[in-house]
């Protein structure tokens, strides 16, 4: 089969006609050799704009995917140059296809498979395990680039989706909840609504993400137990990420008894404030008398602790209330408390 077919490519062309493929093929490999060493170099020359790794990985997916299709390339073309019989030329179109294929295929699917996972790493690495998901994706591309294949080499494709019928609505339907939990992962992963390590609040509940899955995320909650919730639930919930707090504000109110003499009430705020500059990592914003209770004079107070930390907030909190209490004990200052006047009337006879 061979000599049949160098003794049709001779008998077809002329010495013209070879010398012009083989120059056509020569010299498009010079030429890519040449383009691809100048452009490493300067993509070398990026390296402390973009780092090392993505440097490494681009020059990694040029070597292993755009360089043998771009000799490929000029094979091809030079081939093309030449009077070939039909099935030599129908082989030549499908080798090129399937070149086209196999190395689009593989670049897609390092380049979507690496931004997953640079993404994953930003998040702090623990987002999920890489295992379960890297097969996902290159299944995925690996599927349409064959139908893309076939459909290029003449096969119909429509028809042979087509023919699953019954069977794949019947897949569709069941695997709708999953393919919605693997789009909310999508979700959470481009967005970080939350990282793994940051404590959120959602549906009531409180706790620290331990981990992100492809179908649940994966919580503990402030009492111990794990909470395990789906990811298209987590996505369609109101969620408050606590991690990302800049600081916390306070807000208290202090109901002091009516016989507060009007003095004591006017240094009641200065008294306060100075409270609370006595703690570190605090800023006062105001306090004032707002109005007359039932039983008691109301005095509203907003200070901020300028930390995230829970257990800070909590132990200013607690120190600045027990201050509180000793400066007013010490100025005679009464808080006040619910209570009720009975006048009792002694009647004769």
């Amino acid at each position: 089969m061979m000599e049949k077919l160098l003794k049709s490519l001779l008998d077809g062309n002329s010495a013209a006609d070879l010398a012009l493929a083989a120059a056509i093929m020569l010299g498009g490999a010079l030429a890519i050799r040449v383009g691809v060493s100048i452009y490493e170099r300067r993509l070398k020359k990026l390296v402390p704009v973009w780092g090392d790794e993505p440097a490494r990985f681009i020059v990694g997916a040029i070597e292993k995917n755009v360089t043998p299709f771009l000799y490929l390339t000029a094979i091809y073309i030079g081939v093309k140059t030449l009077a070939l019989p039909s099935p030599a030329g129908r082989f030549v179109d499908a080798a090129g296809f399937v070149a086209l294929t196999f190395f689009g295929a593989r670049l897609i699917s390092e380049l979507a498979v690496y931004s997953i996972e640079k993404r994953r790493m930003e998040q702090g690495g623990e987002i999920t395990a890489k295992a379960p998901f890297t097969p996902l994706i290159t299944a995925v591309i690996w599927a349409l680039a064959l139908i893309f294949l076939l459909d290029n080499l003449g096969f119909n494709v429509s028809t042979v989706i087509a023919g699953l019928g019954v069977g794949g609505v019947a897949l569709a339907l069941a695997s709708q909840a999953v393919l919605g939990d693997l789009f909310s992962y999508f979700v959470i992963l481009m967005d970080k609504p939350f990282l793994v390590g940051d404590v959120i609040s959602f549906d009531g509940m409180t706790g620290a993400v331990e981990r992100v899955g492809i179908k649940t995320t994966r919580v503990r909650s402030l009492d111990g137990e794990e909470i395990i919730v789906s990811n298209t639930a987590l996505t369609s919930a109101r969620v408050k990420n606590y991690k990302r707090l800049e600081r916390r504000r306070v807000l208290t109110r202090l109901g002091l008894v009516y016989t507060t003499p009007p003095e004591l009430m006017r240094q009641i705020p200065e008294m306060l404030k100075a409270i609370v500059g006595e703690h570190e990592k605090t800023k006062f914003e105001r306090a004032h008398f707002v109005y007359f209770g039932e039983s008691a004079l109301i005095f509203e107070m907003v200070y901020f602790v300028e930390d995230q930390d829970y257990q800070l907030f909590m132990d200013i909190q607690s120190s600045v209330g027990i201050r509180i209490a000793e400066e007013f004990s010490k100025r005679g200052i009464s808080f006040a408390y619910p209570t009720q006047t009975v006048y009792l009337e002694k009647r004769e006879g």
